[in-house]
């Protein structure tokens, strides 16, 4: 009880602790070296004592008494050994640790996803979901559900934009996702991109611990197009989140592709920024969805979102912009040639998206 009422009184120091009052838990090497050691001691002292003092009855019966306590305090050694690693440790430092994770890929909805967004996820717990409350409005994937007609009715009633897929859910729901997902530990396989549905964020990549999906029947592709590159991917169009940009803020767009055949290479994503005279303004080049899930991982027939944020350098001229984008491998630099859907190649292996973009005067 000393120790326990030791360990409770001490509170707890930096975020979160309360003013005046001192760390003073002791270290875990201290529990695990002297606790079973005092255990062992209590016992053969006991142990000596009913022996040289107990009738014998008395002493069958507390020795049977001390060889179960011996287990059970064995048992709860053994089984609070991961408590004993953490006690000592600021218990807001573990909480970050476990749950970093979980905030780079809430870090990755804040940055493209527009508040109270509905977004089905579980039953699960594993995000920390009520962290987020306030960002967006989490909505279980229902139990009385059982096809895939009746989930996108669901999800068009109550205007789901997004899905979050993870091996609890997958477990919890079996007979809606199981033909689309297979649970690999605390993750899952996507086997196949369920229909109308665009994988837009994997975590850590594939198989992923949590996968994302723009639901296209309720957010569909503002700018649609149909271009085919290599004859192996179709360049379904794009949106663009704002038009008019200032110098120094960021140029947010979503290009989406869809797999025709499987493809053995990496194929590299280039966007690229123009001016009006060709002159290259930005660019970000790297492999599709923030480098997660390379070509060659691309499922046939599967639909790919791919958010892009490219930061505008703080000196670039003010006037009209327009993008290019398409694909190249990156140990020839050699462009996938693009063709239309009359069978014309368009020049330069690019696509030319038609939106402008507008940048803006610096603010003074």
């Amino acid at each position: 009880m000393g120790a326990l009422a030791l360990v409770g009184r001490a509170g707890f120091s930096g975020n979160g602790g309360s003013p005046g009052m001192r760390r003073c838990t002791l270290p875990p090497a201290f529990w695990c070296r002297w606790c079973p050691s005092s255990i062992f001691w209590a016992w053969g002292a006991c142990s000596g004592w009913l022996v040289g003092c107990a009738s014998p009855r008395r002493r069958s019966r507390g020795l049977a008494y001390l060889f179960l306590l011996l287990g059970l305090a064995g048992w709860l050694g053994w089984d609070s050994r991961g408590a004993l690693h953490h006690l000592g440790q600021d218990p807001f430092l573990l909480d970050r640790e476990r749950n970093a994770p979980a905030e780079k890929l809430f870090a990755w909805l804040e940055g493209g996803i527009a508040p109270d967004t509905d977004i089905l996820w579980g039953p699960s717990d594993s995000l920390p979901n009520w962290r987020y409350e306030g960002c967006f409005d989490f909505r279980e994937f229902p139990s009385d559900v059982h096809t895939w007609e009746e989930l996108g009715a669901y999800a068009q009633a109550r205007g789901a934009r997004y899905a979050i897929v993870d091996g609890q859910t997958v477990a919890r729901r079996e007979e809606l996702l199981s033909p689309f997902f297979d649970i690999q530990g605390d993750g899952v396989a996507v086997r196949a991109i369920p229909p109308n549905w665009a994988l837009t964020y994997a975590q850590p990549g594939l198989p992923c611990r949590w996968c994302v999906f723009q639901l296209l029947d309720q957010q569909p592709i503002a700018q649609p197009l149909s271009l085919t590159l290599g004859g192996q991917i179709r360049f379904l169009g794009y949106d663009v989140a704002h038009t008019a940009v200032q110098p120094g803020g960021h140029l947010q767009f979503t290009l989406y592709w869809q797999l025709l055949a499987p493809v053995s290479e990496d194929y590299t994503v280039f966007t690229h920024l123009l001016s009006p005279g060709n002159v290259l303004l930005a660019q970000v080049d790297r492999q599709p969805l923030q480098g997660r899930v390379p070509t060659s991982q691309w499922l046939p027939g599967g639909i790919y979102a791919d958010r892009f944020d490219i930061l505008l350098p703080l000196d670039i001229p003010p006037g009209e912009a327009q993008l290019e984008v398409g694909l190249y491998q990156w140990t020839t630099m050699e462009r996938l040639p693009v063709v239309t859907a009359e069978g014309q190649q368009l020049p330069e292996d690019r696509v030319l998206l038609p939106t402008p973009i507008i940048i803006q005067v610096a603010k003074p």
